[in-house]
């Protein structure tokens, strides 16, 4: 068919309806379906030329841009270069923009990894290790969990399978929330973590809510807050998860393209989906994102 003078199909639609669907299964009829909606871009035979010709054309100009992305040009005076400013500041600007964004996918993969984890333990307890005192140095709070899980692997026999974050106070203290499976010697945990920190200085307190529904899904929810909360303060590269060595987490299973709308994307989620467990369900807005997942009583 040929375009018009525009360049234009007459039947061409700029964006497109995609979905894709992400499974994954954790045994014993617990699973996760997420559905995703997004507009994919279809651009016609014009602006694919303007796109590829801008492209050329960007070649040199990056590159020149590059050698003062962030070099300060200096105080306003007569020397002052008005055009090397510009750059600069567009280039700070930029670059300001482009670290915010992988801050929060930095966030979020942690949270999907946390979230992973913690399910393939599955994980129906949580501990908090705190200080009394108000300990703000976060390399020492690094030390002492380390310290911690090594002498606590000499007394349990079975292994010590866990996922933890760590958590700063209104006070500014550290304290670290732990997800573990099963229920631990509670006593021997607290002594482990004192002989550690001091006697007097530290605390365990357990969450342990009897036969709880969709306890997993909130223990999942609740460190994912934390993790979140720690890539806005903290600084890029730093660590937010510890996890136990050999944990094997779901394999995801991802389907694209065969959706023709949320309809038939949703009734093929139920349908994967066990009625008799009990399902926990949100929807994000922002990201036109449905999640889908049932859950064993804990």
């Amino acid at each position: 068919m040929q375009s018009d003078d525009t360049g234009i199909m007459p039947d061409h639609r700029a964006f497109v309806d995609s979905y894709t669907l992400s499974i994954r299964d954790f045994g014993d009829g617990e699973r996760e379906v997420m559905v995703q909606r997004y507009d994919r871009r279809t651009p016609t035979c014009a602006e694919g030329a303007l796109m590829a010709a801008a492209a050329a054309r960007r070649g040199s100009a990056v590159a020149m841009r590059g050698s003062a992305r962030l070099v300060d040009p200096g105080p306003w005076d007569e020397a002052f270069d008005l055009e090397a400013y510009c750059a600069w500041r567009d280039a700070r600007i930029d670059f300001d923009r482009r670290r915010a964004e992988h801050r929060e996918r930095a966030a979020r993969r942690a949270r999907v990894e946390c979230a992973a984890r913690l399910k393939a333990i599955k994980a129906d307890r949580m501990l908090t290790l705190t200080y009394r005192e108000c300990m703000t140095d976060r390399k020492r709070l690094a030390r002492d969990w380390q310290e911690f899980v090594r002498r606590l692997r000499r007394y349990v026999v079975t292994g010590f399978q866990y996922v933890a974050t760590h958590e700063r106070q209104r006070r500014g203290a550290w304290h670290m929330h732990v997800a573990v499976s099963g229920r631990q010697n509670y006593r021997l945990v607290r002594a482990v973590w004192r002989s550690v920190v001091g006697a007097d200085n530290g605390n365990i307190d357990v969450r342990n809510p009897w036969r709880e529904k969709k306890l997993r899904h909130k223990l999942a929810a609740y460190m994912g807050k934390y993790i979140a909360k720690n890539a806005e303060e903290g600084e890029l590269g730093e660590r937010r998860v510890w996890c136990s060595k050999g944990i094997d987490q779901a394999p995801r299973e991802v389907y694209g393209g065969v959706f023709t709308g949320w309809e038939s994307a949703v009734e093929l989620a139920n349908g994967l989906l066990d009625p008799a467990l009990p399902l926990v369900a949100w929807f994000s807005r922002r990201r036109e994102i449905l999640f889908l997942a049932t859950s064993n009583r804990c």
